[in-house]
């Protein structure tokens, strides 16, 4: 018995959707931190995506469309403390676009782009929420103590900007079992060193990353 074209047509693009869907992108995982004036959420996705962007208001939402994807992460191991999100939550629509939500506690200005793979990550979106307004215990706080009085001979303290490198999705190196970071190291040592300098009179020590977040050049 032979199948009409129709018939045919309707098997093939069936076969064709399925095939579509084989090859759709998957958002693997999400990574999220907190720097002074902004939020960051870094996307792993398994292979390049197109997607689009745009916010809601009433209440306030930021909406990411990411076009043939999926994920099967529930977004809820994210620590949203000091962060404009309140929730993040995402569905699949009948046009196999994966929309993933961002729920806010109030209104940011979002920017994004993509990176490719490199040597530590494959492809990536990220997403930049900025604060419209500054939000209080945003920024983790280098340790402090009490600093003497400068000597009164006239003369004016030494700036040290002390630059840990690093942070938020840039490791560094890695240790082995891949719990010891570069980055973690860094801030430490940038910390003690900023105490120290704290402690001696005619020093003025400025830290250029405080917490595990990334500073662009």
């Amino acid at each position: 018995m032979s199948l009409s074209s129709a018939t045919r047509l309707t098997i093939f693009l069936l076969l064709l959707s399925q095939v579509s869907r084989l090859h759709a992108a998957e958002v693997q995982d999400v990574r999220m931190w907190r720097a002074p004036d902004h939020t960051r959420l870094v996307f792993d996705l398994s292979a390049a995506v197109d997607y689009t962007l745009f916010s809601l208001d009433n209440p306030d939402r930021l909406v990411i469309d990411i076009d043939s994807s999926a994920t099967s992460q529930r977004f809820n191991g994210l620590d949203f403390t000091s962060s404009p999100i309140r929730a993040i939550r995402s569905g699949e629509r009948d046009d196999d676009t994966l929309r993933i939500v961002l729920d806010l506690e109030t209104a940011v200005d979002p920017s994004s782009f993509t990176l490719a793979p490199n040597s530590e990550f494959g492809n990536r979106l990220v997403v930049d929420l900025y604060d419209k307004e500054p939000r209080p215990n945003a920024a983790v706080t280098a340790g402090t103590g009490d600093r003497p009085a400068p000597q009164p001979d006239g003369r004016r303290e030494i700036v040290v900007a002390i630059s840990a490198g690093h942070g938020g999705e840039d490791p560094g190196s890695i240790g082995y079992d891949g719990r010891l970071k570069e980055k973690n190291i860094t801030l430490a040592i940038s910390q003690a060193l900023f105490n120290r300098l704290q402690s001696m009179p005619g020093y003025k020590p400025v830290m250029i990353r405080e917490g595990d977040y990334y500073v662009e050049l």
